[in-house]
């Protein structure tokens, strides 16, 4: 029962809601803050004003909550659907692989991130992207037509 509870989708929930808005909105711009001798100073690290997702922790977090919380996985995709790729090449491949391997959003990642995209992604040296083509058969080299694997990628799209 309580692994039901987990699954079911998650519209009504803020909080899940909130933080998949968080994943991509732009965080706080660069602030100065003046100390006492009267000099000007960054008052955060430079990641500060990027998205959660491409956060040292963030991604992590976002990558943990997708595995934990399923219902979080489609929310999420809400917010990166269109630009997986991009998303993936600047940063935050760890949580688009979760994204691939969970059962509720795997089929549409899969899909999106098929043919170029996934080329794309495996010539990225971004964190995760080694791992997510691995997840996704890709390689950085177009097959060749008339292949074996030019044939099976084109009955699988």
């Amino acid at each position: 029962a309580a692994a039901a509870a987990r699954a079911e989708p998650a519209a009504a929930d803020p909080p899940l809601r909130a933080l998949a808005a968080a994943a991509t909105a732009p965080g706080a711009p660069d602030e100065t803050v003046t100390d006492s001798a009267g000099t000007d100073e960054a008052a955060g690290p430079e990641w500060a004003s990027h998205p959660l997702i491409l956060h040292p922790y963030g991604g992590r977090l976002l990558k943990r909550m997708v595995q934990g919380v399923p219902s979080f996985a489609p929310i999420l995709l809400e917010h990166l659907s269109g630009s997986l790729g991009d998303w993936a090449a600047r940063g935050g491949g760890w949580s688009v692989l979760a994204l691939l391997e969970s059962s509720l959003t795997g089929p549409a990642v899969r899909a999106e991130l098929s043919g170029e995209a996934g080329r794309a992604i495996a010539a990225s040296a971004a964190p995760g992207c080694r791992s997510l083509a691995a997840a996704l058969g890709a390689s950085a080299v177009a097959p060749k037509k008339g292949s074996a694997s030019a044939a099976k990628n084109s009955a699988a799209a």
